[in-house]
């Protein structure tokens, strides 16, 4: 008998695949991408495309965000190479670790604080969540029900099953949730507040 062929792994149907999040940056590759390899790194809604030897390819991130994702960088260069590879074939990456928390890059914010340690998920589409510094409060995510990814929260259990990963909330499939934005929900502070030395995003002219 003809032995039975070895069916390939469906194709991934997104253009991009997280690969990392932390200190609100999130880490992302983009499938059958262009040369050189590279990443994109994502903040505050300012993004920068940056290769896996360091070099910053295009784009823009504020000092001390760049300076965590060098860090980050220069610790997975080989898992960075690996997950290249992966996409340019239009396969899954492997999730690669955060950055482990760094009071002395990170000023004096101490995001750190803002891990996520205990969530739980509440009616209407809504979490409760505690961080590491004792600030606990309810989250309305509604807005974000049904678009995208958040589909699947369609499903009352898949939104129930919901976890922590790394001090992040997290759901199966690579959904999560940046703790950062979690915090400023709960407490009402302003990014500059919040992750100290990050600009945002736009100013006053």
């Amino acid at each position: 008998m003809t032995a039975e062929k070895k069916r390939s792994p469906p194709k991934p149907q997104a253009r991009t695949t997280r690969l990392s999040l932390f200190y609100g940056i999130a880490i992302e590759m983009w499938f059958d991408d262009h040369a050189p390899p590279h990443f994109h790194a994502i903040c505050e809604g300012q993004e920068a495309r940056v290769g896996l030897d360091n070099t910053l390819l295009g784009g823009w991130l504020p000092q001390r965000a760049l300076q965590l994702v060098h860090k980050w960088t220069s610790l997975h260069y080989d898992e960075l190479q690996d997950a290249w590879a992966r996409c340019s074939r239009w396969e899954y990456p492997l999730s690669i670790a955060p950055l482990d928390r760094d009071e002395s890059l990170v000023g004096p914010g101490h995001l750190y604080l803002m891990d996520v340690i205990a969530v739980e998920a509440l009616e209407e589409y809504r979490i409760r969540v505690s961080f590491k510094d004792g600030v606990c409060g309810e989250v309305d995510l509604s807005h974000l029900a049904g678009q995208g990814v958040f589909q699947a929260w369609c499903d009352r259990a898949f939104f129930e099953d919901v976890f922590i990963s790394h001090g992040t909330v997290s759901w199966k499939g690579e959904i999560d949730l940046d703790p950062c934005q979690l915090y400023m929900d709960v407490t009402g502070k302003a990014v500059e507040e919040v992750m100290p030395g990050l600009r945002p995003a736009y100013q006053d002219a």
